[in-house]
Order: structure tokens, then C-alpha cells, then sequence
């Protein structure tokens, strides 16, 4: 019989499934076909304190190599077949102790958490869960655009009780606008989709997109320096990848035109803040939208705090709608392909 072992991340959080029958009903899935499932807790995140914000962006920045396993955990996968996670780790440790594992399944789309190389060494398939949150992050990325163009919560901020109106700049309507757009994947191609209405002309940089896309959504194709110049929006949708760190530099920060702005729901790595703090300071360019930062939670005593340019929200754009059951939908369904000898849809190594 076959064992998938399900690991929730971390003893101290609550059990994601409690309640929800819907998902309990799509993991017996797997029960229906004669597979085992083993429902357990990795502690691994926290074998050195800190919270779990904390630890899962750790894990995002070092990889797992840190993370260190009960021995009761260890165990259990002792004689896993397949391994269902969301930010636990997966380093050469646990693969050392997991002699018949042949899958992991991943319910997010990153996949820092995994030894990658150790698991093609081992002949282990990995497929991520890619999109799952393309939904919220790209209604929340338009959101962003639309009211850092509009400046409505800049002017929230401006309008205080008793001091009177302070007026700011006259924005430009969306048909007079070019929205630059830093990676054409999923979300970045919904973002393009959802704001179609508002006739932006629109540049895209990403060199593995095609022309035959472009047309498909009505863009154009550019090299990272032509965007930057001449996009009066930019929204950051790229992979964090060690190719991808710093992308938007203080190079192509000071491309920039002097009343653009930047938009980041993807990574914070992908730009240098520094960079883009000093920009915001000195008012080289107009505001920046920004639900990522390279400190979080950002402390309460963060310059980003201070500017008064800067529209911040805590690490939430993917923070809406049903995102755990469609996370378990997606990686149930790519199980069982696996098991069943199907193709894999989002098969990674």
C-alpha cells in the first residue's frame, strides 16, 4: 500500500483541514484508490524559534538546509511514498531518512523550501502549486495600480481632520497611461486581463515570453530598460530567482520617469529597497505600492512607515477567497495522476 504522509507546518499552528469536510473529502480521495494517508505535524520551521511569518520567509531567503526533524516525524516518513507540504523543508537530512519517497507535492508555487538538486540526485518528482493565488494577488495588484494612479489613499492620508484639504498632483486617466509590467506569467498576464477595461497601453518585459502572447493580450514586448523609461506604472510580477535578485536595481530605479510608480506584490527581493527608498525620499519618482519588503513584519519604526509617497499593506494581497481547498484540489488531482502513471501537470523536476 502506498503511504502519503500530509505535514502541517508546525505543531503551534492549528490544523488547517479542522472543520472543513470539503477538503477532509478530497484527501480520502486518496483512500478510495488503497493509498495510506498519514496526517502529522513537521516541527522543523521552528527548531530555533521565531514565529511562523518569521520562519517561512526565512526558509524563502536560506532554502531548508537550517531546518532540523523530530525523530518522530522522521519516522513516519521512514516509509512515505509521497509527501504533501506547504513551507516545511526538505533537505538532505529528511531525504536521507525517507528511502521510498517518490513525490512531493507542494502546495505553493515557490519552491525555496526544497533541496531541489538533492531531490534529482534521488530521483524524486516535485510539482509545485503554481497560480494558486493569482486570483487575490492580481485583483490586489490592480487595486494598487488603480489607486496609486488616483492617489485615493495618499489623498486619505493628506485630508486630516481640522488642517483642511491638501491638494496633490492631477493624476493622468488610465487611455493616457503606459503600465509596465515586470513578468508575464499567470498573474501578470490577469493583471493585464483584469485592467484591459481601463485602455492602458501596456509594456511588458520577460524574455521567455512570446510574441505570439503579446499579441494574444494585446501588449508589447520590451527590454527591462525601455519599460522602465517609459512605463508611467510599473507592477512587479517576476519569480524570485538568484537571476531575478535585485532586478529593478538603483540603475533601473533612476530610469525612471519623475511622476512613475512602482508596484510590488510579488517578491521583495526582486527590488533593491534601499534603492527604491531613496528614490522615494528624494521624490525622484511620484509613489510606490508595496506589499512585500525584505524586513517583515516591517517594523514600526521602518522609513517606509514615514513616507508619505508609500501605500503599504502587511504581506496580504494573496490573502482572500478559498485558497487552502483550491491548494488541495490542485495537488490531489496531480497525486493522483502520478500514482495512475497520467502526465503531470505541474511537474517541476
Amino acid at each position: 500500500m502506498k503511504k502519503i504522509v500530509f505535514a502541517f507546518d508546525g505543531r503551534r499552528l492549528p490544523d488547517p483541514y479542522q472543520g472543513r469536510e470539503d477538503i477532509s473529502n478530497l484527501i480520502e480521495q486518496c483512500s478510495a484508490y488503497g493509498y495510506e494517508v498519514v496526517r502529522t505535524y513537521d516541527d522543523g520551521l521552528f527548531c530555533e524559534g521565531g514565529d511562523y511569518r518569521s520562519v517561512a520567509k526565512r526558509i524563502e531567503d536560506e532554502g531548508p538546509d537550517w531546518v532540523k526533524y523530530s525523530d518522530e516525524y522522521l519516522k513516519i516518513m521512514e516509509d512515505a511514498d509521497a509527501l504533501v507540504i506547504m513551507y516545511n523543508g526538505v533537505n538532505k537530512t529528511l531525504l536521507e531518512h525517507s528511502p521510498k519517497l517518490k513525490f512531493i507535492a507542494v502546495m505553493r508555487s515557490g519552491l525555496e523550501n526544497i533541496d531541489i538538486e538533492e531531490c534529482k540526485k534521488r530521483g524524486i518528482t516535485v510539482s509545485n502549486c503554481p497560480g494558486k493565488v493569482s486570483e487575490p494577488v492580481s485583483e490586489m495588484a490592480c487595486a494598487m495600480i488603480l489607486d496609486a494612479l488616483r492617489g485615493i489613499t495618499l489623498m486619505n492620508s493628506n485630508w486630516k481632520p481640522g488642517a483642511g484639504f491638501q491638494a496633490v498632483e492631477s493624476s493622468k486617466l488610465s487611455y493616457e497611461t503606459t503600465l509596465g509590467i515586470v513578468g508575464f506569467g499567470i498573474i501578470g498576464r490577469k493583471v493585464v486581463k483584469k485592467l484591459s477595461g481601463f485602455d492602458f497601453n501596456v509594456l511588458v518585459y520577460d524574455p521567455f515570453a512570446k510574441q505570439e502572447d503579446a499579441d494574444t493580450y494585446g501588449v508589447r514586448l520590451v527590454n527591462l530598460d525601455t519599460l522602465m523609461q517609459q512605463a508611467d506604472i510599473i507592477s512587479v510580477h517576476a519569480r524570485l530567482l538568484p537571476s531575478t535578485e535585485n532586478l529593478i536595481g538603483a540603475h533601473e530605479i533612476a530610469l525612471m520617469k519623475p511622476n512613475a510608480i512602482i508596484v510590488n506584490t510579488a517578491r521583495a527581493g526582486l527590488v533593491d529597497e534601499e534603492a527604491l527608498i531613496e528614490a522615494l525620499s528624494k521624490h525622484k519618482i511620484k509613489a510606490a505600492a508595496l506589499d512585500v519588503f525584505r524586513e517583515e513584519p516591517l517594523p514600526d519604526d521602518h522609513i517606509l512607515h514615514q513616507l508619505d509617497n508609500v501605500i503599504i499593506t502587511p504581506h496580504m494581497a494573496g490573502n482572500a477567497g478559498d485558497v487552502m481547498l483550491l491548494s488541495v484540489r490542485i495537488m490531489m488531482e496531480e497525486i493522483l495522476r502520478y500514482f495512475k502513471n497520467e502526465n503531470l501537470m505541474y511537474k517541476v523536476v
